[in-house]
């Protein structure tokens, strides 16, 4: 049997050491903590520096968008320009036909014979501003004459039209197309006499053959028959191609 003595003895060891255990275990608890606060010093630290790093990369990001942006806007200037440049006009085979161009001239066409004088009205006209007005210093067959600007194809058909307006005493109204020196290709005519002081339309073909072609000189005449001293008119005169 034990005795009070050997008791408490044994407590008192029982309870040092239970204080060592607990002394031991608060020790290692502070270290525990300490350990915490590093590795919450390490992550601040991280965090400081993935934030100046995630700076740097927005400042790059706006950079390379600022340079993409101005490259973009360079492209655009260069194109807009390109698209302002304009085909040049593409020739025709008769200029001023309907004679009411910005000069008030009757030119390029020109008299065929001196049998008249060629001028403009701006009183009698068919459309537009002015026709062509033919007056006769004697009898007989004269016409207004102009060579073609382009070349027209061996063998196709090329309608032409004229308005005309014959004075008192006229008798045909007349188209040729010709070739070389005045030599006639086609032609027709229509008979005016009882059309005087009216307008009145007269159409026609022309069609050249390689020959009449290399032979060169392809114009246009149209004019009339009149007596001496009338006057008639011409107006709206088209070659189609």
């Amino acid at each position: 049997m034990t005795s009070p003595e050997d008791v408490t003895t044994t407590t008192a060891v029982s309870t040092t050491d239970l204080s060592t255990i607990v002394v031991e275990s608060s020790t290692e608890a502070s270290a525990t903590t300490i350990s915490t606060i590093d590795l919450i010093s390490s992550v601040q630290e991280t965090i400081v520096e993935t934030s100046a790093a995630s700076t740097d990369a927005a400042s790059t990001a706006v950079m390379t968008i600022t340079e993409i942006t101005t490259t973009e806007e360079s492209t655009t200037t260069a194109e807009s320009t390109t698209t302002t440049a304009e085909a040049p006009p593409a020739p025709t085979f008769l200029l001023n036909g309907g004679f009411d161009d910005e000069l008030d001239t009757t030119a390029p066409w020109t008299r065929a014979s001196g049998i008249i004088t060629l001028s403009l009205s701006s009183t009698v006209k068919h459309d537009g501003r002015n026709s062509a007005e033919l007056k006769y210093l004697t009898g007989g067959q004269s016409a207004i004459r102009q060579q073609l600007g382009v070349t027209p194809q061996a063998g196709l058909d090329y309608p032409l039209s004229t308005w005309f307006r014959p004075g008192v005493g006229c008798s045909y109204a007349i188209i040729y197309c010709t070739y070389g020196n005045g030599l006639t290709s086609s032609g027709q005519s229509l008979m005016v006499s009882s059309l005087a002081n009216q307008w009145v339309e007269l159409s026609h073909t022309c069609n050249y053959s390689q020959a009449q072609i290399d032979a060169g000189g392809l114009q246009l005449y149209v004019g009339f028959i009149c007596p001496r001293d009338a006057i008639a008119w011409i107006d709206s005169i088209a070659f189609l191609q």
